[in-house]
């Protein structure tokens, strides 16, 4: 019996899709081309956001935002248009893909970060090219312009593309907090991280953040984030958006 897959409170997941027997999914540029333009497609469809992404030779590696059935939905549909389009232009029968693919929850902004770099990283830890170098990833969408992902949530976290390009310089066993510039995170239920947010900011004025000048309101915002909460966790007990959280330094002591 298969496991149920675990649901991402932060709505983010890793999905990997290997091609069956670890065979070639992509022939050639065309194939990569289609398989990106069948990505967008699909996603716009479903409502999903596509927050980064690499093509290798007989695997792929997205990092998605959305509701869990929806992120499923869109990676049986996009497997599937591809598969049928892949074995004719292949003259080619059978599965392409393996099986079922492997998803994981990302819950925290360090190990969202961690993700990122990993999966940008992969041409390099397969001995094909550096990150900054390889063509089929996100990488060019985080320090240039982004074209179909929304590079917002992690260069809001890590804070520039200077320090994006740095985090995937590192070593890898390097601390990606490091460069986040804030203290790591780990998860919270909701009663305990508004407990510790009226700890920091008094009661009254938690309860009146959204009232608050803009200058009040980012000083307390950049309390709760110096304190190792992350910008999801911020955005669900206040109800302040991720856009304005993220520009709000973190470089305050809680």
């Amino acid at each position: 019996m298969r496991k149920p897959r675990r649901i991402a409170e932060s709505g983010i997941y890793h999905v990997i899709a290997r091609g069956a027997g670890r065979q070639i999914i992509f022939e050639d540029d065309i194939d990569r081309c289609r398989y990106l333009k069948d990505l967008e497609r699909f996603s716009a469809r479903k409502d999903i956001q596509i927050i980064a992404w690499c093509l290798m030779s007989n695997h792929v590696h997205l990092l998605l935002e959305g509701d869990m059935h929806c992120v499923s939905s869109l990676i049986q549909t996009l497997c599937s248009e591809y598969a049928q389009y892949f074995n004719n232009r292949h003259d080619r029968v059978g599965p392409l893909f393996q099986g079922r693919y492997k998803s994981e929850p990302v819950d925290s902004d360090e190990y969202l970060i961690t993700v990122i770099r990993y999966i940008h990283n992969n041409p390099e830890k397969a001995g094909i090219s550096s990150a900054r170098e390889y063509r089929w990833s996100s990488y060019a969408e985080y320090i240039n312009t982004p074209i179909r992902c929304k590079t917002e949530i992690a260069l809001g976290i890590i804070g520039s593309v200077e320090q994006f390009i740095a985090l995937s310089e590192m070593e890898a066993d390097a601390s990606s907090s490091k460069v986040m510039g804030c203290q790591s995170t780990r998860k919270f239920d909701t009663d305990e991280l508004v407990e510790r947010a009226i700890a920091l900011l008094g009661k009254e004025s938690f309860r009146r953040l959204k009232s608050y000048s803009k200058e009040d309101r980012d000083n307390a915002l950049g309390t709760l984030r110096a304190s190792g909460m992350s910008i999801r966790q911020i955005e669900r007990i206040t109800g302040i958006g991720r856009g304005i959280i993220s520009r709000v330094k973190c470089d305050k002591e809680a």
